[in-house]
C-alpha cells in the first residue's frame, strides 16, 4: 500500500500536525493510539446520548484500547469525558446547517480526512454499532478501503456476474455501508475522504450513495477514478443485523452458541437501541432467549400476536372460554405486587395507572390468553402459567407481555375474599 507515512517516521508528526493545524487531534492520537497508528473512531453530537452511552459501553466490554469519539459540540465532549472515554472536540457543520443523523453522518469524511493526513488508519464507526469483540485482529489491513456490506451472502456481499443495460455485462453486487469501514492511511485513502468532503459541501445527495460511487466508479473522459484498492469484510464477522436477524439466528450451525460476531451494526431496524441492547445481553452477557422476541424484519414478534379484536366477557363468551369466566369470578389481581388490578364482567378494568378495557383473545387462544388495555391504550397479553384451580379459590398466575417493548411480568389472579 502507498502509505502516507513511512513506517520507521514518527506518529504522530508534528510537522504534519503544526501545517494543518491539527493539534488536539495529535495530541489525542499520542495518548490513546500510539504506537499502533490505528483507532476505531465515532463521529457524535449531543442528539443521541443514549445511543452514544450503548456505543460505549460495548467498546469498553470488548476491551477496545485505541477508541475514541470525535465530538461536534461541547456538551458531548463534556459528557464523555464524565464517562472517562477519550474525545476531542472538532465543530464542523453540515451543509445547510441540519444536525440530524444523515446530516452528521456526511460530515465524518471531512474528519477522516484529517486522520489520514497525519498518517492513522482509522475503523470509522457509525454509533449504532454493537462492538463484542475487539476488531482490529480480524482486519487484513491489505486494501485502502476495507469495508461492512449490506449483503446477507457470498453473492450480495462478493458479487456475481449480471446483466447491465442492454444486456452488457455487469457484476452485481449489494452496497457497501458507510457506516463501518477501515480506511489505510495512504494517498489513496486521502484522495477519497477529499473527494468525498468536496462531494458533502456541494451536492445534496446521501453520504452512502457517494462512498459506494467513489469506490466503483471508473475513468472515463468526463470522470477521474481513484484507483482504490478494495476488500469486503467477513459478513458473518463485521454483519448488519439482517444477517442476524433472518440468517444467523435461523441456522443452528451458528446461533446461539457457535460463535460470536465482531460487530453488529443495527442499519436495517427502526428499533436500534433496544436491539443493540438485546444484542450485548446475548453475545456480552450470556443472556438466553433475547433475540427471539424481534422480528426478521420490523418490530416485535408479540406485536403480531397483539392485533386482534377482542371477546369481551359476556355472558356467551364466558360460557366458550373457562380463564374468561374465571377471571370475572375471582375479579383482580395483582400486578407485579402492585394491587389492584379489578375485572369488570362489562370488559372495563380498573388499575392504579388508570381506567382501560379487558377482553378475551378470538378463537382457539382464548382458552389461554386474555388481554389488557390501560395506559394510554397500551395492550399486553396475559397468558395462563400452567392450569387453572378447579375449586375456585386458589390463586392462579398469568404472564402478562406488553406489546410495544417485550417486557414481561406476572400477574397473580386472587379470589374475591382475598381483597
Amino acid at each position: 500500500l502507498n502509505y502516507l507515512l513511512p513506517a520507521d517516521a514518527a506518529f504522530p508528526p508534528r510537522a504534519v500536525c503544526e501545517q494543518h493545524g491539527l493539534h488536539e487531534l495529535c495530541d489525542m492520537l499520542e495518548r490513546v493510539v500510539a504506537p499502533r497508528r490505528e483507532a476505531l473512531v465515532a463521529v457524535s453530537n449531543k442528539n443521541i446520548f443514549h445511543m452514544l452511552q450503548l456505543y460505549i459501553d460495548g467498546v469498553k466490554r470488548a476491551k477496545v484500547t485505541n477508541a475514541l469519539v470525535v465530538a461536534l459540540d461541547d456538551e458531548t465532549h463534556a459528557w464523555l469525558s464524565e464517562r472517562e472515554f477519550p474525545s476531542y472536540v472538532r465543530k464542523v457543520k453540515a451543509r445547510g446547517g441540519s444536525t440530524d443523523n444523515h446530516a452528521t453522518s456526511g460530515l465524518k469524511f471531512r474528519i477522516l480526512r484529517e486522520f489520514m493526513l497525519v498518517g492513522c488508519s482509522v475503523l470509522l464507526s457509525d454509533v449504532d454499532v454493537a462492538w463484542m469483540r475487539d476488531p482490529f485482529p480480524a482486519l487484513y489491513g491489505d486494501a485502502d478501503v476495507e469495508g461492512m456490506t449490506d449483503g446477507f451472502d457470498d453473492i450480495s456481499s462478493y458479487g456475481a456476474p449480471g446483466s447491465g443495460v442492454l444486456g452488457a455485462p455487469a457484476w452485481r453486487i449489494f452496497a457497501r455501508n458507510s457506516g463501518m469501514f477501515y480506511l489505510s492511511a495512504t494517498n489513496e485513502s486521502l484522495r477519497m475522504m477529499e473527494r468525498m468532503t468536496h462531494r458533502m459541501a456541494t451536492e445534496s445527495i446521501w453520504d452512502q450513495t457517494a462512498y459506494n460511487e467513489e469506490q466503483f466508479y471508473l475513468t472515463t473522459d468526463t470522470y477521474q477514478g481513484l484507483g482504490l484498492s478494495q476488500r469486503v469484510m467477513n459478513y458473518l464477522c463485521f454483519l448488519n443485523t439482517k444477517v442476524l436477524f433472518k440468517y444467523v439466528r435461523e441456522t443452528p450451525e451458528l446461533y446461539p452458541d457457535a460463535y460470536t460476531p465482531i460487530g453488529a451494526h443495527v442499519n436495517y431496524h427502526p428499533e436500534k437501541p433496544q436491539r443493540m441492547v438485546d444484542i450485548f445481553k446475548h453475545y456480552q452477557q450470556g443472556q438466553r432467549g433475547v433475540l427471539e422476541r424481534w422480528n426478521g424484519g420490523e418490530g416485535l414478534k408479540i406485536s403480531n400476536d397483539c392485533k386482534f379484536d377482542g371477546v369481551r366477557p359476556s355472558s356467551v363468551s364466558r360460557a366458550k372460554s373457562a380463564l374468561l369466566a374465571a377471571v370475572v369470578q375471582y375479579g383482580h389481581a395483582e400486578w407485579g405486587g402492585v394491587r389492584w388490578l379489578r375485572f369488570g364482567d362489562d370488559g372495563k378494568l380498573n388499575t392504579p395507572w388508570g381506567e382501560g378495557t379487558w377482553g378475551g383473545a378470538p378463537g382457539s387462544r382464548g382458552e389461554t390468553t386474555i388481554y389488557c388495555d390501560f395506559f394510554g391504550k397500551t395492550r399486553h397479553l396475559l397468558r395462563l402459567n400452567g392450569t387453572l384451580p378447579l375449586d375456585g379459590q386458589t390463586p392462579f398466575v398469568l404472564t402478562s407481555t406488553r406489546c410495544t417493548d417485550g417486557d414481561t411480568v406476572k400477574v397473580r389472579v386472587l379470589p374475591p375474599d382475598s381483597s
